[in-house]
């Protein structure tokens, strides 16, 4: 297992409160996030080169290319969303800590993060029925420069907000499961780390 932050070994993995804990009960959940981190890195790499090419063209050889900045526009839209995924999966996005487990106790503060966990659900399910229309609509649209379907383009929305709001229902599952992770205030500074 490769753990990619300060502070989590293959023990703490093991804990509830890890980010890591659904990967390391379910393989196939691990190489599920495992493909959402390798192909948000192939993306970002992607995305780099092609505004290198881009910068080069245009400042160098005085001759910019209009595709790889429309290539690279796609591509970042792909990356914005396949992040998104395995941030989801991981438990790192912006929370706000309203309530500490000092305060109205662990089991109170998992019962509220699953309750927030079904709000997430629910935006993933409009936001996904959103996508679905908006692929529909745009059957007939391509790509001024590169001629790429923007069908093509729009369907990671599809596929990203349904991972998250698989995603969303794992995190509330351990939520309920483990109010024990709960139980010490969360630090400040770990926070989004």
């Amino acid at each position: 297992m490769t753990l990619d932050y300060e502070g989590d070994t293959p023990q703490t993995a093991l804990d509830p409160a890890s980010p890591y804990y659904p990967e390391t009960k379910s393989r196939a959940y691990g190489m599920l996030v495992r493909a959402e981190v390798i192909v948000s890195c192939v993306l970002m790499a992607v995305v780099f080169v092609l505004i290198l090419i881009q910068v080069f063209s245009r400042y160098v050889m005085g001759a910019p290319l209009p595709w790889s900045e429309e290539l690279s526009r796609f591509l970042f839209i792909w990356l914005v969303f396949a992040s998104a995924t395995f941030v989801m999966a991981r438990r790192r996005h912006i929370v706000v800590v309203l309530f500490g487990a000092k305060r109205i106790g662990a089991r109170a503060v998992s019962i509220v993060e699953a309750l927030a966990g079904v709000v997430v659900v629910a935006g993933c399910g409009v936001m996904a029925w959103g996508s679905i229309a908006l692929v529909g609509v745009s059957t007939r649209l391509n790509g001024p420069v590169t001629g790429l379907p923007m069908t093509l383009v729009y369907s990671i929305c599809i596929v990203s907000w349904v991972l998250m709001a698989a995603h969303a229902i794992v995190n509330i599952v351990l939520a309920l499961r483990h109010p024990a992770q709960f139980e010490e205030d969360v630090d400040l500074s770990r926070v989004g780390a």
